[in-house]
């Protein structure tokens, strides 16, 4: 298990998980200040001084990630939707073919 820790300058905890997670998915970029607590202090203090009207500060988030889960492969999909659309392409191919081998076993 690998663990994270992401210092997000919000107002509010719920925010600073949702930018947190949105870094760890590397949807928005990483920024400096999300890997140092004095960094994110200091930007803390200069979004105060912009905005003023919301006090902002500085969240520590600790993002586990888990290198097992349960034995699931989650990359799989693609290859298990092509396994399943290929057992159906037999699984109908066979119902003419064990028609046209039981005619040819009486033709015979």
């Amino acid at each position: 298990m690998r663990t994270v820790t992401y210092w997000i300058p919000a107002a509010t905890l719920a925010e600073a998980g949702v930018v947190a997670r949105a870094v760890h998915r590397r949807a928005v970029p990483r920024m400096p200040w999300h890997g140092d607590e004095t960094a994110c202090q200091r930007r803390a203090d200069e979004c105060n001084a912009l905005l003023g009207a919301r006090p902002v500060k500085p969240f520590a988030i600790v993002i586990e990630e888990r290198t097992v889960d349960d034995g699931r492969i989650v990359n799989v999909w693609a290859g298990d939707r092509i396994g399943e659309i290929a057992a159906a392409i037999v699984l109908f191919a066979m119902i003419p073919l064990v028609g046209i081998a039981s005619f040819y076993e009486v033709m015979a």
